[in-house]
C-alpha cells in the first residue's frame, strides 16, 4: 500500500522519472528488515553443523536426568559433556565412583549403563551416549 501511494504520489510531482524505483526500493527495505531471520535460523544450524554444544536449557535438562539415573549409584562425583549434531545429540558421561561402589563382573557395569540409557532415550530418543566408570579424577578431568 505504502509503494502504490508513494508511486502515485511521485507521479504527480516533477520526480516522476522516478516512479519505476519505487518498488525495487521497496523490495530492498522489505528484505533488509526480514533478514536478521533467516540469518539467526543459518547461524543456529551452522553451530550444529560444527558440533558446538547446544542450548544452557537442554544442557540442564540432561543433568536433571543424569541425577536420576544416578541416584543408585555410589558416587563421588561425575562429569558429563554434551555435542549436538544435527538431530542427534551426543554424551559423554565420567562416573567418578566412591570406594563403596563394587562390581562383580563387566555386565555389572553394563547394567548400570543399560538403566542410565534407558532413563537418557524416555527425555530424548535421539541421545547417542557413553558412560564411562572412573576412580581418578585426571582421567575426566572433573571439577
Amino acid at each position: 500500500l505504502v509503494g502504490f501511494v508513494v508511486g502515485f504520489a511521485l507521479q504527480q510531482t516533477k520526480w516522476h522519472d522516478m516512479t519505476p524505483f519505487v518498488d525495487p526500493i521497496l523490495l530492498i527495505l522489505i528484505t533488509i528488515f526480514a533478514l536478521p531471520v533467516p540469518i539467526k535460523i543459518l547461524l543456529s544450524n551452522v553451530r550444529e553443523i560444527v558440533s558446538m554444544a547446544p542450548p544452557d536449557s537442554f544442557v540442564s535438562q540432561i543433568q536433571g536426568q543424569l541425577e536420576k539415573a544416578t541416584r543408585d549409584i555410589p558416587l563421588e562425583d561425575y562429569e558429563f559433556r554434551v555435542v549436538k549434531q544435527g538431530r542427534q545429540t551426543f554424551i559423554l558421561v565420567h562416573l567418578m565412583v566412591s570406594d563403596e561402589f563394587h562390581f562383580n563382573t563387566v555386565a555389572d557395569l553394563d547394567a548400570i549403563r543399560k538403566k542410565m540409557k534407558q532413563q537418557i532415550l524416555e527425555f530424548n530418543p535421539e541421545i547417542v551416549m557413553e558412560v564411562l566408570f572412573i576412580k581418578d579424577k585426571e582421567w575426566a578431568k572433573l571439577k
